[in-house]
């Protein structure tokens, strides 16, 4: 009996360490890739979190989703997050989204996380009313070699418009870059410095 509980801990504790490893190395993220959408790679990220440099390549096509990334466990200076197209072509992948209220008024929220880069890849807003773009509360975050495509609105002025909302009340951002970016609207929020 006294082995039988003992040999059932040691299983129990062998898969409860093998179902939360934590994400280091290349993955991509496609149809036949370790992740099938932008989604479903953020939440392995917020469920395993990071032990090294994790960098999501992504395959060639449009994703119509929506993403919030969090703080991660484990990201810093050395352990990064990056999501590029994996032919390095910035119009070859499209994360697009149409927002329909403020409440979700963003196509990428990266909220609190750190350490994070969008490289070589377009990101949409297609909303008619609602149609920000990136809304960051973070730290070190980067977008280079981007496409970021926004409603133009004609002149009229709209909170619900942005392209790349960087801070808040209450919020600090601390090195946001944008590098060689095209950027087709007409908004810009403060606390983002350029290359």
């Amino acid at each position: 009996m006294k082995k039988q509980f003992l040999f059932s801990v040691l299983i129990l504790t062998f898969f409860s360490f093998q179902s939360k490893a934590q994400l280091s190395g290349t993955y991509t993220i496609g149809p036949s890739g370790n992740h099938t959408s932008f989604t479903a790679a953020v939440s392995a990220l917020t469920t395993s979190g990071i032990s090294g440099p994790v960098v999501f390549n992504i395959t060639p096509g449009t994703y119509n989703e929506q993403i919030t990334i969090p703080s991660i466990t484990g990201s810093s200076s050395t352990n990064t997050i990056t999501f590029q197209s994996a032919n390095g072509d910035s119009s070859s992948v499209i994360l697009n989204y149409s927002p329909t209220s403020t409440t979700n008024n963003f196509t990428v929220k990266i909220n609190a996380g750190t350490y994070i880069t969008f490289n070589k890849i377009t990101i949409k807003s297609s909303g008619s009313s609602f149609a920000s773009v990136i809304e960051m509360s973070g730290t070190n975050i980067s977008l280079t070699n981007n496409i970021i495509i926004g409603k133009q609105n004609g002149g009229l002025s709209s909170n619900y418009l942005e392209g790349i909302v960087a801070g808040g009340i209450n919020i600090v951002i601390i090195n946001i870059f944008v590098c060689f970016s095209i950027l087709f609207f007409v908004f810009f929020s403060y606390y983002i410095y350029y290359c």
